[in-house]
């Protein structure tokens, strides 16, 4: 190789390593942090704050509640809050600049904090989703950047309280039951089980569907709005009851009218609170409603004799 060739090819790499300078001097090279460590069995309490709302949920046991009023939250909602926050997937670093209204990260946010014992392990704002709505973009309390993660966490924590809480009051399996009983004052009649039909007290036979669908309707009674401030202050007896006999007794009590619905309490809810004028008149029935008529009996004998 000649000496002006070996110049050429020198003056050839000190301009083109020139112009890929200038073409990425502007890019700036970056480390995605890595997604927090986060142990969902020790998370305790989670804080949601958004401009409307403020929600400070606790863990007793094995369920959640509202710190300020004891009201049961879903189970589902928390569960879906903490596997989300557990698998945090950092896409892109979306910006340096400070600029966090564009990305709805400033007062527009939604604050989100786990804790445990008191000690913040995730302290989070979770700002707007991506055009696609399958990210999110969130801005860590102790880091000035704007992030995008994978899902959109948003949909999660963008809740009002009716969306949280747990409004189930009575919660038990239907074939479990061996025994419901009745209590209305002057008129007093229980049912029991005997090889899956239903017997009155008195060993008259019931008509079991019947039975079985009050029982049905029972398991998985819903309240219309729990009244915390109500707690432990209800003196007067109840003008009706209903026990419910599996391994133990599931009590639902009933106080009369609260203005347009009932009001209720339950041994399985911690609080009192209304259920609808049609949910009382399902579960509450007299014990005329549950006599077998004459037609089914004979219906039943009939058919009965078709098979011997």
């Amino acid at each position: 190789m000649s000496k002006r060739e070996l110049i050429i090819i020198v003056v050839l790499i000190v301009v083109f390593g020139g112009l890929y300078f200038l073409r990425n001097r502007d890019k700036v090279s970056y480390k995605l942090p890595e997604s927090p460590k986060i142990q969902k069995e020790k998370v305790d309490e989670i804080v949601i704050k958004s401009e409307k709302n403020t929600f400070d949920i606790v863990k007793k046991g094995d369920k959640w509640y509202l710190k300020n009023d004891g009201i049961p939250v879903k189970k589902g909602f928390v569960d879906n809050i903490l596997d989300k926050c557990s698998s945090l997937k950092f896409t892109a670093l979306v910006s340096t600049s400070g600029n966090y209204e564009i990305y709805d990260l400033d007062k527009k946010a939604i604050s989100l904090t786990l804790l445990e014992k008191g000690k913040k392990i995730l302290d989070l704002k979770v700002g707007k989703e991506s055009p696609t709505y399958s990210q999110t973009y969130v801005l860590f309390s102790k880091d000035p950047n704007v992030y995008q993660i994978d899902g959109n966490l948003k949909n999660y924590v963008k809740k009002i309280k009716e969306d949280i809480i747990d409004t189930r009051v009575l919660n038990f399996e239907p074939e479990e039951v061996n025994k419901i009983a009745f209590n209305y004052g002057k008129e007093k009649f229980y049912f029991e089980k005997k090889k899956n039909k239903w017997y009155y007290g008195d060993g008259k036979e019931a008509n079991s569907d019947k039975v079985k669908e009050v029982i049905t309707s029972l398991s998985t009674l819903n309240a219309i709005k729990p009244f915390p401030e109500m707690k432990g202050k209800i003196k007067e007896k109840p003008e009706k009851t209903i026990t419910i006999t599996t391994d133990k007794d599931i009590v639902l009590k009933c106080y009369g009218l609260k203005d347009k619905d009932f009001l209720c309490e339950s041994t399985q809810y911690p609080m009192p609170f209304t259920i609808t004028d049609t949910l009382f008149n399902t579960v509450f029935k007299e014990s005329k409603y549950f006599k077998k008529s004459v037609a089914k009996r004979k219906k039943e004998k009939k058919e009965s004799k078709n098979k011997k």
